[in-house]
């Protein structure tokens, strides 16, 4: 992925060697060049006439461009879609994180419950984010280690960190710490 910045544009723009698409795409584009040189050879050099017969050729190149435009401004726009939709999920996710620390926060004075949740709702946030791109690396949570012996068990890990605040939650419940109103709200 490149990082872009936008007073380095220039430079974005000479880093074709760089390119997965160029790399890819290269044996083909020889193959057209000279195709597209054997054609324009064998018009103008061998064949005798006016070459008429290609002359509505460029209507054929039009409207292929015409059909890859469509398909590039759709791919654009689901590409943008998936990212909107992305970042809505995101957000959402910040903001019930941000309300069940403020309930957790008002609801119980126990600072033992307060480094708990303070561990593992952001815990659950980079667990559920490198989950979804490469695979949580355990020693980049802080984790216990009962706790990371537990996780490494667990193929989802940001299901076992949520099942932990869950957990927690209803020990609060069941020990009276938090009303059964508060552990509702919270809940929620």
């Amino acid at each position: 992925m490149i990082k872009y910045t936008p007073k380095n544009w220039f430079l974005h723009i000479l880093s074709f060697h760089k390119s997965d698409t160029l790399r890819i795409l290269w044996p083909e584009m020889v193959f057209l060049a000279i195709l597209t040189f054997g054609i324009c050879y064998l018009e103008f050099y061998l064949l005798e006439g006016d070459g008429k017969f290609l002359k509505d050729l460029t209507s054929v190149y039009t409207l292929i461009g015409f059909a890859l435009s469509l398909l590039l401004v759709f791919r654009t726009n689901t590409g943008y879609d998936r990212w909107w939709e992305g970042r809505k999920k995101w957000g959402e996710l910040v903001n019930n994180s941000r309300n069940i620390s403020i309930k957790i926060s008002t609801t119980t004075s126990n600072p033992e419950v307060h480094a708990f949740f303070k561990r593992m709702v952001p815990n659950f946030s980079f667990a559920l984010k490198e989950h979804l791109r490469l695979g949580v690396k355990i020693d980049e949570l802080e984790l216990s280690p009962e706790e990371k012996i537990e996780i490494a068990n667990w193929d989802h890990k940001p299901s076992y960190i949520a099942q932990r605040i869950y957990q927690k939650l209803h020990e609060l419940k069941s020990t009276g710490e938090m009303t059964e109103i508060e552990y509702l709200s919270v809940d929620t």
